[in-house]
């Protein structure tokens, strides 16, 4: 028997299904995992790019366990509690012991996450997601429900500590048992970073239209929105936000927008499995031609040897 088990296999070009369950003979979870309240840290299972094909007949359950569920393809809907929830792209679920769940989709079509499950031992007290997520990343969360969606700007943030999890998960090493356990630490830290955002207090939205533009633009930015649209929003003119955006920030509402799209593409290239035409529509292209014609005029490369550069910046 292997110090643990692992699965990798080709889904579809997209897609490398990557999955971990320890074994008897696997190490355990370093000592700083524990919790004082809960016990000792034991992780059940790590599985990224899980892909499910609904309708599912399977039934809601319960067990004692944790997970941790983030969807990153698909449209659907899955349960917990009782209650059907849609599931779209940075739909995230954290579950708890007393949670009923059944997460794949309930409707035809596909669903795509990664999931990561955990207990403790004895499991005295099951605290619940709040507070282990402050106890492991230092951050103070108020109580958490226990499905919310987070922003695409955060899921951009994903792809580097999915990378490492997916390294340590193919490795033979011993030491990658530990490895895996530090690539769940960072997915703590990703989930309570984006939670901790949605928490903070935010001031009134300032009135200036090109302020507004500039923020809407800053999460909308892969939107198939043309200038007039997003100048109807601000309430006045496509010429007269063009002119205040320039002004106050020195770059067109377009080009602000392509500059965020490029950021966007150059870290998904680096970081995902995506073919660059997935990547261009999700990006708000229309096709890949005229993603690849924006990248190269804006990096002076092509998307396919910024994916080969291993020096960020390099073609």
């Amino acid at each position: 028997m292997s110090l643990y088990d692992f699965d990798m296999s080709l889904f579809d070009s997209s897609y490398l299904d990557a999955r971990f369950t320890p074994t008897s003979e696997s190490h355990p979870a370093p000592a700083c995992m524990d919790h004082p309240a809960a016990g000792r840290f034991h992780l059940s299972n790590v599985i990224l790019f899980e892909k499910h094909q609904g309708p599912s007949r399977a039934r809601e359950h319960q067990h004692r366990v944790y997970h941790l569920l983030i969807f990153c393809e698909g449209k659907n809907e899955f349960r917990v509690n009782g209650r059907n929830i849609r599931s779209v792209r940075g739909t995230c679920v954290l579950s708890e012991p007393k949670d009923t769940h059944h997460f794949l989709p309930l409707k035809p079509g596909t669903t795509v996450y990664h999931a990561v499950t955990l207990t403790y031992d004895p499991m005295r007290i099951p605290p619940p997601w709040a507070e282990l997520l402050t106890y492991y990343t230092g951050r103070p969360l108020e109580s958490i429900p226990p499905v919310f969606t987070i922003p695409e700007t955060a899921m951009l943030k994903l792809p580097p500590i999915l990378a490492e999890l997916r390294g340590a998960i193919s490795s033979h090493e011993p030491a990658s048992i530990q490895r895996i356990h530090f690539g769940v630490l960072q997915m703590f830290a990703f989930m309570a970073e984006a939670i901790s955002e949605q928490q903070q207090p935010h001031p009134a939205r300032p009135q200036a239209p090109e302020i507004n533009a500039h923020e809407f633009l800053d999460t909308h930015y892969a939107g198939r929105l043309s200038l007039d649209e997003v100048a109807q929003r601000s309430g006045i003119s496509a010429e007269h936000l063009s002119r205040a955006f320039k002004r106050r920030y020195g770059i067109t509402p377009s080009r602000y927008r392509d500059a965020l799209r490029m950021d966007a593409a150059n870290n998904l290239l680096r970081h995902s499995d995506l073919l660059i035409k997935e990547i261009a529509y999700r990006l708000g292209y229309p096709d890949p031609f005229t993603f690849s014609k924006a990248f190269h005029r804006h990096y002076h490369c092509s998307p396919g040897s910024t994916r080969l550069a291993i020096p960020k910046g390099q073609c």
